[in-house]
C-alpha cells in the first residue's frame, strides 16, 4: 500500500493557503467554466 505522509498545517498557514486557493480559483475561473463545459461535451459561449 502506499504510504501517506499527513502534516499538519498552524492556522495561519491555512489561511493563507485558502487565501491563495482562492485567489487562484478566481483569476482562473473563465478556464474552470470552459473545462467544465468541454469534459461535459456541452457548447460554452466565451
Amino acid at each position: 500500500m502506499a504510504k501517506t505522509n499527513k502534516k499538519e498545517l498552524s492556522s495561519k498557514q491555512q489561511e493563507e493557503l485558502i487565501k491563495t486557493l482562492k485567489d487562484r480559483f478566481e483569476k482562473n475561473n473563465d478556464r474552470q467554466k470552459y473545462r467544465m463545459g468541454e469534459s461535459t461535451g456541452q457548447a460554452v459561449s466565451q
